[in-house]
């Protein structure tokens, strides 16, 4: 493990409030908001939609639909005009297909109070039933859809009596040391935080619920709270120290998770169920108050951006309005990255769309930032040296692009990568380690379907 001072930029910040984003006059919605499914339109070019209104639902790259049988749905964010229906570049860098609505017309969330539904009465399969409705996406680690996850589970559950159904486990800190918005949320959205976990626990019908923090930094909900909404769970708070990386990935968090139950004598289990507090906030918006994920809280921070902060953002918002808003570039950026400066990607198009699967973004100058011009190899071994599981980045990247023979052993580890980045962060000749162990996995994948 590496300590957070050696590797971050921002890991100073701090935030207490937000602010709300203007509405985009004209929304670019990707059709593909996770990371694995492309969704099917049901509007066409000409079409009118409300704000809220489901655009697009059920998935188009899956050779089998069962394992797609709840898809998060996937909504209009603004009232107004399906203008197209074409290709733009994602944050995840690929060319898919978007829907570019032009806002016009009457809204139906913006500025109207949302009443608060008695969730507790209602059933696990209706639950799963409208968060995929909803669009709630697990943004944990890899974005999937939430409802599909637990789907799974119960799935598990029907077949063999002898399963044993996981903990809940919450992280309310972010993966990425520099990046905020898992914290922020679970700071200033304590209380829905708390009721979307409630209502995950319900569905999966688990007895444990472990909500895992920094030290000294979250305060479970009094007694008499916690049993209103949850009667026949266990509910824990492990603090842990997040000074170092990584930290939270699902291997150290399922870790971590396991040797706390072992402490207080809880031994049943093997595996966990582990979402992160946006999860949760989106959980109870859509269960509680009926409300679509159409926003994002997005993380806007960098020493060439005008103004930084946290927006709450409505996705089909193209970045380049989104920096407008921020007051723009204080000079040309050297580089533009999301999701965290470690294992983060970098975008180059601001006219790409958010999607519900970015948290942060990065304006970064050259001032104090490494060169990021890609060199020649120079066989260090920082890399290996630094990689938390003991892997061989560099001779995985060489086989990969140049066909260097090397041992079947090490190519059999790919999949041992928890994909933290730290041989990015590391390598003094700027070559795209994680990414090529995060390319070939996904090759790897698509083979097995």
């Amino acid at each position: 493990m590496v300590s957070i001072k050696e590797i971050s930029k921002f890991q100073d910040k701090k935030y207490t409030n937000h602010s709300i984003a203007f509405l985009p006059s004209l929304a670019v919605v990707s059709l593909t908001q996770d990371s694995k499914n492309q969704m099917e339109p049901t509007v066409e070019k000409g079409d009118y939609v409300q704000e809220g209104q489901i655009i697009a639902r059920n998935c188009l790259n899956l050779s089998d639909k069962e394992n797609c049988k709840f898809p998060a749905f996937i909504h209009s964010p603004v009232p107004g005009k399906v203008l197209d229906i074409y290709n733009v570049i994602n944050p995840n860098g690929k060319k898919l297909p978007a829907i570019l609505i032009k806002m016009e017309g009457v809204f139906s969330f913006s500025g109207k109070k949302r009443e608060t539904l008695n969730w507790t009465y209602s059933q696990g399969n209706s639950r799963i039933k409208t968060l995929s409705q909803m669009g709630v996406i697990n943004t944990f680690e890899k974005s999937v859809s939430l409802a599909n996850q637990l789907n799974e589970i119960i799935k598990q559950k029907e077949k063999n009596i002898n399963f044993i159904t996981p903990p809940l486990v919450i992280r309310l800190f972010d993966n990425d040391p520099d990046t905020v918005i898992d914290k922020y949320i679970s700071d200033n959205f304590a209380k829905e935080v708390f009721e979307g976990a409630a209502i995950l626990a319900g569905i999966l019908e688990t007895k444990d619920i472990i909500f895992i923090s920094d030290k000294n930094s979250w305060n479970l909900p009094d007694e008499a709270e916690i049993k209103k909404y949850l009667k026949d769970v266990q509910v824990h708070l492990l603090e842990t120290n997040i000074d170092f990386y990584p930290r939270g990935q699902y291997k150290y968090i399922k870790q971590k998770t396991l040797q706390y139950l072992k402490s207080k004598e809880i031994n049943k289990y093997s595996e966990i169920f582990a979402v992160d507090s946006p999860t949760c906030l989106d959980s109870y918006n859509a269960i509680a108050k009926s409300y679509p994920a159409i926003d994002k809280f997005i993380q806007i921070e960098g020493d060439d951006i005008a103004t930084s902060g946290i927006f709450k953002i409505r996705i089909g918002t193209t970045f380049r309005s989104i920096f407008e808003e921020c007051g723009g570039f204080i000079k040309e950026p050297a580089k533009i990255i999301i999701n965290g400066l470690i294992s983060g990607i970098a975008i180059s198009d601001l006219d790409t769309p958010i999607t519900k699967y970015v948290k942060s973004i990065f304006v970064l100058s050259s001032r104090g930032f490494p060169d990021q011009r890609q060199t020649s190899c120079v066989r260090c071994g920082r890399c290996h040296n630094v990689c938390p599981e003991n892997l061989h980045p560099e001779k995985i990247y060489s086989n990969y692009y140049s066909d260097t023979p090397v041992k079947e052993y090490i190519l059999n580890t790919i999949n041992l990568c928890t994909e933290c980045g730290l041989c990015n962060a590391i390598c003094p000749s700027r070559i795209p380690l994680y990414q090529t162990i995060n390319l070939i996995k996904g090759i790897n994948d698509e083979q097995k379907l």
